[in-house]
């Protein structure tokens, strides 16, 4: 009899053969596939190990670099499935791994394909004859490269200059002057023309003992540099290794038939009696450093001089520390540029330019941006149409295809110009260095670099292994970007510019390397078609403005492998949008830099947030004005940029983003019920990284949590209302004390009587472990806010499609409106003091929240920085006993006289950088800003900015004794005016002032610069509002 189970009974059994079959099937895929990972990671670690096979095949590096690019987005977009998801895969033959492991031998061949290929080259080109040359042959061979006197335009006054450096001053005394600046700006022509100088100053004889200073100096008589001195020599120091043989080789240039064990002794001992001129031309390597070789050159009161030519700024620092002296070379102006190119273009002929040829001309002297070099050579540039010269159209074009593309070049006029900048490029010492330099093509030209936000980029972008920091200090010391304005002091630098000719450098290694694709206009600048577009670059033009697509069609179909997008808006008129780009493929995205776009609609960021490996996000000057409670996705985003945004209150969610760790804008949070304020408090000193918050806004508690509770913040900014009036009211003294006394006892601490919650999950496919909080159903229809001190209920919210909750627009602007309450600052002073780690710098935007900080009998402790704008009601050496340590302080618009600032700031015994600003009217700093013996013991930088004058400086001998940069940033300033005993600052490096300073006061300043003891350089400030010539 059967049995009425047994359908079900033979069912089952049937079920279990096939699952039996599919679990052997699952664990031969999942060992398989486990086995080519292995083998995958073996081939990728022996990849990276042989990359120094690769240095001098460029075709091979880009190879293994796209391949191990295409491995990596692979893996990223990888599913592995597991357990009963994959049983159910492989009983519905759906499962990919088999794909998958033929994918992997596919990646494992190409690789062994490349090194194969790798290997062929090399022994091609080790077949092929070299020519070996020794160092000293290479000195003759190869002299450094510069643009003789003849040549040059406005080259008068740079030597004149110099001349007073190296003349008379402290007559007896050995000078060391180092020239520094970018390679071809003419340091090695400045210094060719004083050493073979026909009008250099006889240094007088040294007085003998008793001598009357007050007697009259003898006449100078004009001499030649071989008259004047007993020996001189000129030496190019980047063709030695070591320090001995450039040594052993100035030992020749004075004495040919020199042999000797010790050559330092033997040149010591030959300039013992003698005045000499010794010029180190292109020295690039910290090898030879002054200290080591300062005792071969005596100090014998004969008047000698050393000079040196380097583009590294911390070996000109290293040469020229004590009394000795740096010279910064700086490119042509505008005016000297068109100058040389007309005599050299136009040569021999004396006619002007026509004018067609004057707008042709305007694109050369954009590209060479100043630079003496990439003009005479453009310049040389052959007309090959007229037999006289002239600027026709052919010569036109063949200058401009030559400057842009420098790298390929094969014009002997250019030859030295590719050679100088491929040099630049090899100096490197690493790939980290090197894609930090082509990485800056990305920038418009004469685009002022944001640099941290450059170094956020590259981190973002996995394109530096290591300190990415670091490496833009190398770029900036080795003269290859340039502050701005540029410093003398270079070492940190907010902005940062790229020269013109080296921009077309970058551009041109960039994309041979595939690095970089720029769309600029209705260009596209790129390696063959047929190669993926890794970082894309775009910048508007007036046709892409109105509704025309931003990028063009043949790259719109690569964007599923883009891993960077930065969008420049153009100086036309009209707006950029960009709510035609495909954002939905972007899927690699790390990068996303959309600053002053438009477009930006819901819709759109909605979409940027599916981005799940994105780790920079700009949308700074955006027309966003909310942010979804769904960019909780972004897991992997480190920074992110609402600045001048219309985003009014920030979801908590962004806030507990686990790996978010800056955070830029200017917003508050929605109030929160308590448990939504446990769950964020217990996260904030668990697992946030947020380090800067940039900047909160003060209405009422809200945010109180982060600023008190974040465990790694270390910047903060707060904002208050923009009609703060409660700055003349805010307790002070004993009030603020019962004030925070009574604040002290009515709070507790949250995390005392929470419960133990579990780590965020790292899974994007898992829940976070806060859903449940601020779930959907947990929003309410109403939410209250403080405003005005008063607990009242806000519009109901606004609500997408989805579901998702965002607060209303109209309550956003009411909010952030409200005035602040005592009871509101006596809870963020709290808030400020109970934190566990010092902040390194805080910024407050507010007069009312600065002058409660202030008053506060017992600040936070902040290590570096802080920033006060606002009107203050007093300042006082009291005030500030608790801020000892402090090294940077900007105070901005604190109505206060400079006679209450420096009587309250000059005893800050560590404060190194001040800055004050106040607003553009007259009368602000009335009275004197009289520094006393002692005074600013440690400043090193003095700016005042913005008022109509800066106050009348009086500096005691003794005073700001190590300041290396003074910068009177002020429109109205008469030549030298109200400025008494600078001559006490003996470390000034530097003297900046105001952009519409005339020429007046800047030949006034430099006039009285040079008779300073350390010979300070005098420059304007770049203007913010003069339009850059961005013409391609």
């Amino acid at each position: 009899m059967v049995s009425p189970v047994a359908p079900i009974v033979g069912n089952i059994l049937t079920l279990i053969t096939l699952l039996q079959h599919m679990s052997h099937q699952n664990h031969s895929l999942q060992g398989k596939i486990v086995g080519k990972f292995g083998s995958l990671r073996v081939e990728v670690e022996s990849a990276e190990c042989n990359m120094a096979n690769y240095k001098d095949d460029d075709e091979s590096m880009l190879e293994m670099q796209e391949l191990l690019l295409d491995i990596q987005d692979y893996l990223c977009d990888l599913h592995i499935p597991e357990k009963l998801d994959a049983l159910f895969l492989v009983a519905t033959g759906t499962d990919s791994r088999a794909e998958n492991i033929g994918r992997i031998d596919s990646f494992l061949a190409s690789i062994d394909n490349v090194n194969k290929r790798r290997d062929e080259r090399a022994k091609e080109a080790a077949s092929k004859p070299t020519i070996l040359t020794s160092m000293a042959s290479r000195s003759k061979a190869a002299p450094t490269l510069y643009v003789p006197e003849k040549d040059l335009e406005g080259f008068t006054n740079s030597k004149k200059e110099f001349m007073d450096l190296i003349s008379l001053a402290k007559v007896g005394q050995l000078r060391l002057i180092s020239i520094v600046g970018c390679n071809g700006l003419g340091k090695t022509a400045l210094a060719r023309a004083v050493y073979d100088d026909v009008g250099l100053p006889s240094p007088a004889t040294p007085k003998n003992l008793g001598e009357s200073d007050n007697q009259p100096p003898e006449p100078l008589e004009e001499k030649t540099t071989k008259e004047i001195f007993d020996c001189r020599a000129w030496v190019v120091a980047s063709t030695f290794n070591d320090m001995e043989a450039l040594l052993n080789e100035v030992l020749k240039e004075f004495c040919p038939n020199a042999a000797g064990a010790n050559t330092s002794k033997a040149l010591n001992d030959y300039l013992a009696d003698k005045r000499y001129m010794v010029v180190i031309d292109d020295l690039q390597s910290d090898r030879v450093r002054w200290k080591d070789i300062k005792h071969v050159f005596p100090e014998n009161n004969k008047g000698s001089r050393v000079i040196v030519t380097t583009s590294v700024h911390s070996i000109a620092r290293d040469y020229s520390s004590g009394c000795y002296y740096v010279y910064p070379m700086q490119c042509l102006s505008e005016a000297n540029s068109e100058s040389l190119f007309w005599k050299k273009v136009l040569a021999p002929n004396t006619r002007g330019p026509t004018v067609p040829e004057v707008e042709r001309s305007k694109i050369i002297l954009a590209k060479c941006d100043g630079l003496p070099l990439a003009l005479v050579s453009a310049c040389n540039y052959p007309c090959r149409a007229h037999k006289d010269q002239s600027l026709c159209e052919d010569r036109y074009r063949g200058m401009c295809h030559e400057l842009d593309n420098i790298v390929a070049s094969n014009e002997i006029d250019f030859d030295d110009m590719k050679r100088m900048f491929v040099q630049c490029y090899n100096n490197l010492t690493d790939y980290d260095h090197k894609n930090c330099l082509l990485y800056l093509s990305i920038y418009p030209r004469g685009h002022e670099i944001n640099s941290k936000s450059a170094v956020r980029k590259l981190k973002g972008e996995e394109l530096v292994a290591g300190d990415a920091l670091k490496c833009w200090k190398r770029l900036i010391d080795n003269s290859l970007i340039e502050p701005a304005p540029i410093r003398n002091n270079c070492s940190v630098a907010k902005r940062c510019k790229v020269q013109g000719m080296m921009r077309e450098f970058t551009i041109n290694k960039s994309i041979s390397r595939n690095l970089v694709t720029l769309v600029e206009g209705d260009e596209v600048r790129r390696i063959q078609p047929h190669r993926t577009v890794r970082r894309l670059s775009v910048r508007s033009s007036s046709s892409n403005e109105g509704g025309s697509n931003l990028i063009p069609h043949e790259i719109e179909t690569k964007m599923s492998t883009v891993r960077s997008l930065t969008v420049f808006t153009s100086n036309h008129p009209g707006e950029t949008y960009v709510n035609d780009i495909n954002f939905r493929s972007c899927k690699m995205m790390r990068v996303l830099d959309l600053e002053g776009c438009k477009g930006l609609s819901s819709t759109v960021v909605d979409v940027i947030c599916e981005l799940l490996f994105l780790n920079y996000l700009s949308l700074r000057k955006t027309d966003v004005n909310e942010l979804p409670t769904k960019m909780k996705k972004l897991e992997r985003l480190e920074t992110l940029d609402i600045r001048q945004t219309r985003v009014a209150i920030l979801p908590v969610e962004v806030i507990m983003m686990k790996d978010l760790a800056r955070l830029f804008g200017e917003f508050q949070l929605p109030a929160l019920a308590d448990a939504e304020k446990e769950a964020l408090t217990n996260f904030l000193k668990q697992y946030s990284k947020l380090h800067t918050l940039a900047g909160i806004v003060i209405n009422n508690t809200q945010g109180f949590e982060i600023i008190q509770h974040a465990k790694n913040l270390k910047k903060v900014r707060i904002c208050g209302n923009k009609d703060d009036s409660f700055a003349a009211s805010a307790p002070t003294g004993s009030k603020l004390t019962s004030f925070l006394s009574k604040k002290k006892n009515k709070n507790t601490d949250v995390a005392a009587t929470s419960a133990p919650i579990s780590p965020p999950s790292v899974r994007r496919d898992k829940t976070p472990f806060w859903s449940g909080i601020f779930s959907k159903a947990a929003k309410p229809t109403s939410k209250a806010c403080y405003i005005n001190n008063k607990l009242v209920e806000q519009t109901p919210p606004s609500t997408r499609p989805n579901g998702e909750w965002v607060a209303g627009a109209a309550t956003q602007r009411e909010s952030k409106r409200a005035k602040i309450s005592p009871g509101v600052l006596a809870s963020l002073v709290f808030s400020l003091q109970k934190r566990s780690t010092a902040l390194h710098s805080i910024s407050i935007d507010s007069a009312g929240i600065s002058n409660f900080f202030l008053a506060s009998n017992s600040k936070p402790r902040i290590a570096k920085s802080i920033k006060l704008r606002g009107p203050l009601t007093s300042l006082t050496p009291g005030t500030l006993k608790d801020l000892r340590n402090l090294r940077k302080l900007h105070l901005i618009e604190t109505g206060l006289s400079s006679q209450i600032l420096v009587e309250a700031l000059q005893s800050l015994e560590c404060l190194e950088y001040l800055k004050l600003g106040e607003e553009d009217r007259s009368g602000a700093w009335n009275g004197d800003f009289s520094v006393q013996s002692g005074g600013f013991s440690a400043l090193r930088d003095l700016c005042f900015e913005g008022a109509k004058q800066y106050p009348r400086l009086k500096i005691a001998q003794g005073a700001m004794h190590v300041l290396t940069s003074l910068q009177l940033l002020c429109e109205k300033s008469p030549p030298l005016m109200g400025v008494d005993g600078i001559e006490h600052l003996t470390c000034l490096d530097e003297v900046i002032l105001h952009y519409s300073a005339d020429d007046a006061t800047v030949q006034a300043w430099k006039e009285a610069a040079s008779e300073h003891t350390n010979k300070p350089c005098v420059k304007k400030q770049p203007n913010a509002d003069e339009p850059i010539n961005n013409t391609t």
